[in-house]
């Protein structure tokens, strides 16, 4: 199954200690349970994407997370649905929402993220300046067959200066 597949990744990249990213946020109710139950299960850090998910959606995916072992280390991204996303419409604003959003949660206070579905680079210093504490980048080692994410995936080079912004 997917778990195991994912789990056997991670035991053999060293350590056993990853972080498990689970799809956008509105998938989330399409995650079967016996997968949120194992991940849960780990102990590690869960991030997930919002995607297209509704702020009540977030919510209860985060409150599941936090209940299921009392992981409180969940992350949770800011994106646009948007492929690639021009950046008028790369939605940063969201940031800013959802750390306010989450401040009223009874249950878990995950932080937040922004994957990030631009063609720049200067993106990454700007959703770090509006407190985004993980970036998500599609990134691509060379040349490719035409899939999903090339239009946007940055190449080496670009994500040399994507991470340098950032950590400037």
């Amino acid at each position: 199954d997917i778990f195991s597949f994912i789990q056997k990744i991670m035991d053999e990249g060293g350590s056993g200690k990853g972080t498990f990213l689970c799809g956008q946020g509105r998938n989330f109710q399409g995650l079967t349970f016996d997968f949120r139950e194992r991940v849960a299960e780990t102990g590690l850090p869960v991030v997930f994407s919002t995607g297209a998910a509704s702020d009540v959606d977030i919510e209860r995916a985060v409150q599941w997370w936090a209940r299921a072992d009392g992981n409180l280390d969940i992350t949770v991204l800011a994106c646009s649905l948007i492929y690639p996303a021009p950046p008028a419409h790369a939605h940063l604003h969201r940031i800013g929402e959802m750390m306010r959003e989450v401040k009223a949660w009874r249950v878990g206070r995950p932080k937040i993220g922004y994957s990030d579905h631009t063609r720049e680079v200067e993106t990454a210093v700007a959703a770090a300046s509006m407190g985004a504490v993980l970036l998500e980048k599609h990134f691509a080692l060379g040349a490719q067959p035409q899939v999903s994410d090339t239009a946007f995936a940055l190449r080496p080079t670009q994500m040399a200066a994507y991470v340098r912004l950032v950590r400037l």
